[in-house]
């Protein structure tokens, strides 16, 4: 239960050097409370390592690299890429691309995970819509409508596209679930393994439970 606001010098010793690997700041397609360097300075002055830009619509390598130029080394920050429909879905290529520019995390589709669309689209009458729900309802308005990002087929073996994300992550970064139903996502790690019988050296699809809920990270790890 959360008992203070403020935070106990036993909290930042918590946290000192740790990176958070989970930030939506500005610029963004979504109104953010603070900007990349904002976030940046802010991380120094508490003693935090770093931390994990995180874009549900573009890669956020590059605004990472310029974060780390203007700061000269005193936070890293990682850039990462979300595999929802702006990037084509399932896209290899921009995988690739992400991390030729230095992009270290992969996140599994988020907003257009077929998961996330099923359980999160329709609201309760007078409910006002989030952000990402009413910027998707503004697009299907003006005819910019785009199918949910699939991961598995109708009977659960990861797509060709999956298994060849699934290589480069294992091979280049570092991967996570989005809002992919976690168990879905372990299935599709091992058998992508299990098929290609050691393509991927010292890699394995790992979780943390037989039965992982919504969103759980899974490590791709090397």
């Amino acid at each position: 239960m959360l008992t203070a606001t403020t935070s106990s010098e036993r909290g930042r010793e918590l946290v000192r050097g740790a990176y958070d690997l989970h930030v939506h700041v500005a610029p963004d397609v979504m109104r953010r409370r603070i900007t990349d360097l904002q976030l940046a300075r802010r991380c120094w002055d508490v003693g935090l390592a770093g931390f994990v830009l995180k874009s549900h619509y573009v890669s956020t390598a590059e605004r990472a690299a310029v974060v780390n130029e203007v700061l000269g080394g005193e936070v890293r920050v990682l850039g990462a890429l979300t595999l929802n429909a702006a990037v084509g879905g399932m896209n290899p290529l921009a995988v690739e691309i992400a991390a030729r520019e230095g992009a270290r995390i992969l996140w599994m589709p988020t907003l257009d995970a077929l998961n996330h669309r099923a359980k999160h689209s329709e609201l309760p009458e007078g409910a006002t819509p989030p952000t990402w729900l009413a910027l998707r309802q503004d697009l299907d308005a003006q005819g910019i409508t785009v199918d949910a990002v699939p991961v598995l087929d109708d009977v659960g073996r990861p797509l060709p596209a999956t298994r060849e994300v699934l290589r480069l992550a294992a091979r280049l970064l570092l991967g996570r679930a989005g809002s992919v139903r976690g168990w879905n996502l372990w299935i599709a790690s091992a058998r992508l393994i299990q098929l290609d019988e050691g393509e991927a050296p010292g890699n394995t699809g790992r979780s943390t439970s037989n039965d992982l809920p919504d969103g759980q990270d899974i490590l791709l790890a090397r």
